[in-house]
């Protein structure tokens, strides 16, 4: 019996398709132990703080959740669209922009 797929045409559900995207990213994520490692290394520096010679937890949510939002959207912003098309030699990269 061949495997079949289904297509919904319908109007999406935003909800619905974000709840989607977040669950594949979870999966994404947990595929390899280098994402793990990569979101720790990240991330736990920015729940933690140097004080006297030593690390400490950040005592109020506000500033470590502003940390690790800062640290998150600069690996997912969108990259800016310019009419540059890009230079492999300086690793500048073009990017499709509509």
């Amino acid at each position: 019996m061949e495997p079949t797929q289904r297509f919904d045409i319908s109007t999406p559900d935003a909800l619905r398709q974000f709840l989607a995207f977040a669950a594949e990213g979870v999966r994404h994520i947990w595929k390899g132990i280098d994402h793990i490692l990569f979101l720790l290394s990240l991330l736990l520096p920015s729940v933690l703080r140097r004080e006297k010679g030593e690390w400490r937890v950040v005592d109020d949510f506000r500033p470590a959740f502003f940390n690790v939002f800062k640290i998150v959207t600069a690996f997912t912003r969108r990259p800016r669209c310019d009419s540059d098309p890009g230079n492999p030699a300086t690793g500048r990269i073009a990017f499709a922009c509509g």
